[in-house]
């Protein structure tokens, strides 16, 4: 899954249900900063 989909994805997702916009947001962040680590 790249950066763009999952970008894509969260915006969709913004509309309906802002506040699991906003974990998602939160989680897809901390995966894409742990995949950079590794």
């Amino acid at each position: 899954m790249t950066r763009k989909t999952c970008c894509d994805f969260l915006h969709q997702f913004d509309a309906q249900e802002p506040f699991i916009s906003k974990l998602s947001k939160t989680i897809f962040t901390f995966l894409l900063l742990r995949e950079k680590d590794d």
